[in-house]
């Protein structure tokens, strides 16, 4: 398996911006006022740019234990964001998700809002 990985140094300006070299634009489609998701691993110190998707739907509310589970086995999720905020017996997590066209997630949960990016 072939797979063309590119890497690329480029230097923050004074505003926290980064430019996206044009030949990787190209690349990906991503255009002037295209959206990119930003993956963040703090552990690891990595910072992942992937091109937004139109099929993809952005998804906050709050959810039990058995909710989330519930999210995580029916739907491709392409980024996850959870704070726990209530640990113990409770568990409620506070969420923000991005999932790939869930046609059907409003009647998943009725504390979950989903919208287009």
């Amino acid at each position: 398996m072939y797979v063309n990985l590119i890497a690329e140094v480029v230097k923050v300006d004074a505003k926290g911006r980064i430019t996206i070299p044009a030949y990787v634009r190209l690349l990906l489609n991503v255009d002037e006022g295209s959206k990119v998701l930003m993956h963040v691993d703090e552990e690891r110190g990595v910072i992942t740019l992937r091109s937004f998707q139109e099929k993809w739907v952005r998804c906050r509310g709050t959810l039990d234990r058995n909710e989330l589970a519930a999210l995580i086995s029916r739907f491709k999720i392409v980024s996850l964001r959870c704070v726990n905020e209530a640990p113990g017996a409770d568990d409620i997590y506070r969420c923000d998700l991005i999932l790939e066209s869930p046609s059907d997630i409003i009647e998943q949960s009725k504390n979950i809002y989903c919208f287009k990016d």
